[in-house]
């Protein structure tokens, strides 16, 4: 009982446990920035937004999230190589210009 009336009460530190409603959030935001834009091929965003609905599964369960943080990988990796070895703009990356 005591841990929960910590959790619920959001003294304190305890108040960081909205970061688990609102990361997923911030995610699916992201997601739909990057399908609108084409930064990413379809099917890893498709992938990223199915992988996020995974990620916060209930407790009891855990090859479910599992699985999910294995999509989420399966889904940014290859853009974060791809960012990594090659030094030019991608399709749908802004390069930002310097004001003089």
């Amino acid at each position: 009982m005591p841990g929960l009336v910590a959790t619920f009460s959001f003294k304190g530190w305890m108040a960081l446990v909205w970061g688990m409603v609102l990361g997923p959030l911030g995610v699916l935001l992201r997601t739909v920035g990057l399908w609108r834009t084409g930064a990413l091929p379809r099917w890893q965003v498709g992938l990223l937004a199915v992988s996020l609905l995974f990620v916060s599964f209930p407790d009891g369960a855990e090859i479910i999230n599992l699985l999910a943080a294995f999509a989420l990988a399966v889904a940014l990796v290859p853009h974060g190589l791809s960012l990594i070895t090659t030094s030019r703009p991608h399709r749908g990356h802004v390069v930002a210009a310097r004001v003089v």
